[in-house]
């Protein structure tokens, strides 16, 4: 099995991607089409979200590839 940073190198770098795909880049994410639709912060690895129950089209809207901007909470 390979990494997913291997993973990542072999494609060139993604600013869509959509539900259920690993996220390609640390940071922020915004649903396309979605007016005022809400930002979330994703690590990368982790799975794209769904919204509302529906499949999606992520936007990287800024990365943070030093997980700086995370929030515990």
């Amino acid at each position: 099995m390979k990494s997913i940073e291997a993973m990542n190198a072999l494609r060139p770098a993604r600013r869509a991607v959509a539900t259920g795909v690993h996220c390609p880049h640390t940071g922020w994410w915004i649903p396309e089409g979605q007016q005022g639709g809400t930002a979330r912060y994703l690590w990368q690895g982790s799975l794209m979200p769904g919204l509302h129950g529906q499949s999606v089209t992520w936007r990287l809207a800024k990365a943070d590839p030093a997980g700086s901007q995370a929030v515990s909470r």
